[in-house]
């Protein structure tokens, strides 16, 4: 799946130089598409953008919007023994440690730590179901009709899907926040250790931000089941665009 986000003042250059007439077509390999103006949310492209597929941890867009609106940012998380023992990518929390929300959400989207991620929901949401209940409220908000979210960090389960299209609006609404805007750009990130002397240090995963010209975020992701998923963002002068990408293979 891909999609460009950003101002539709931009679309002409997707691809190369030169006016919209002249403009090449928008393609992709991916196996679903979608192209949505920022500004105004409105989607200017599609393929196959209604076809429900697993998100992976692009899911992890939704648990940082979810968590920067309904938490507070300096409360501190208390690790859990479910958080501490969830599989897949992990920043390696220990259990009962504590650690600011906010920093959490870093190591959340820079490593897409699953840890970090239901440690979030725990804490925000009461519990992972209850945090869930809040996603789809969320979800129902934004408009995004072909989505279902079952848990916080996009782990396959059944009943937990998304589209393009809904994935599109989703990140367009998510980067006019600006706490979501700046954390998903962060190259590098340190944070306080406080089983060790030395700080936590993250490097993003979204490679995105150093082969891109102009890129400023979003997130990655990958299981077995989903394959290889990707939201991308970019700037270039006064037209804010990106890319939203999610496809197999």
């Amino acid at each position: 799946m891909v999609a460009w986000t950003g101002s539709g003042a931009g679309l002409d250059r997707v691809g190369g130089s030169g006016n919209a007439e002249a403009a090449p077509a928008v393609s992709t390999h991916a196996e679903a598409a979608a192209l949505v103006d920022v500004a105004s949310g409105r989607i200017l492209y599609s393929s196959k953008g209604d076809k429900t597929m697993r998100i992976a941890s692009l899911t992890k867009i939704m648990t940082a919007i979810v968590a920067i609106e309904h938490g507070n940012l300096s409360d501190k998380v208390k690790v859990s023994k479910n958080a501490f023992g969830k599989e897949g990518s992990s920043i390696y929390l220990k259990l009962n440690e504590e650690m600011n929300l906010k920093d959490l959400l870093y190591g959340m989207m820079l490593r897409s730590g699953n840890d970090a991620a239901t440690a979030i929901a725990e804490h925000v949401g009461g519990s992972v179901e209850g945090f869930a209940y809040m996603m789809n409220e969320e979800a129902r908000l934004i408009g995004m009709t072909g989505s279902s979210f079952k848990n916080p960090t996009g782990l396959d389960e059944t009943g937990h899907y998304s589209t393009a299209n809904d994935m599109a609006k989703l990140t367009a609404y998510a980067l006019k926040n600006p706490v979501f805007a700046e954390i998903v750009k962060t190259r590098v990130k340190k944070a306080p250790n406080p089983n060790e002397s030395w700080d936590y240090t993250w490097i993003n995963k979204n490679k995105m931000l150093s082969i891109y010209d102009g890129s400023d975020g979003v997130k990655t992701g990958y299981t077995k089941l989903a394959k290889r998923r990707l939201v991308s963002s970019a700037t270039r002068g006064a037209s804010a665009r990106g890319r939203y990408a999610e496809r197999s293979g």
